[in-house]
């Protein structure tokens, strides 16, 4: 089975890295779960460009999705209570 490559900003617009997705159903716009620096953290990222080359070095994974772009529009959308 082939990887899928994504870019990944941890800002929008701000410098892409990239990973791979495995089955991971991303999108543009999408926020992803990330391997933090250490051992056992995690954080955040903006799923920048999907279905991208194949890099030359290794990748980390993907490791969950967070939001989908659609849900974070709803969320923008709907009025605050």
């Amino acid at each position: 089975m082939s990887r899928r490559f994504v870019t990944v900003s941890f800002w929008r617009g701000g410098r892409a890295y990239t990973y791979h997705a495995g089955d991971e159903p991303v999108a543009v716009g999408d926020v992803v779960k990330l391997p933090g620096r250490q051992a056992e953290g995690w954080t955040s990222g903006i799923v920048e460009a999907v279905d991208v080359p194949e890099p030359t070095f290794e990748t980390r994974p993907v490791l969950g999705i967070i939001e989908t772009a659609a849900e974070r529009a709803a969320r923008k959308e709907s009025p605050q209570e």
